[in-house]
C-alpha cells in the first residue's frame, strides 16, 4: 500500500485570510497607537504599537515560512 505524499505547501485560502486579517489588525493598531500618542496617552499607545508589531510579525512569518 502506498501512502499519499505529505507536502508542506500552503494550499487553500487560509494563509491569504490570515495575512489579510493580520494586516488589517496591524494597520488599525498602528492608527490607534498614533492617536494615543497625539492625545498624550503613552500606555494605550504603547499597547497598540506592540499589537501592531506583533500583527506585522505574524504576517512576515506566514509570508516567508516554508
Amino acid at each position: 500500500m502506498t501512502e499519499p505524499k505529505k507536502t508542506n505547501k500552503k494550499e487553500g485560502i487560509t494563509p491569504g485570510l490570515a495575512i489579510l486579517g493580520c494586516q488589517s489588525t496591524g494597520f488599525i493598531a498602528l492608527i490607534g497607537g498614533l492617536i494615543g500618542l497625539i492625545r498624550a496617552n503613552p500606555t494605550g499607545a504603547g499597547i497598540c504599537l506592540i499589537a501592531a508589531a506583533l500583527a506585522f510579525g505574524i504576517v512576515a512569518y506566514i509570508s516567508f515560512s516554508d
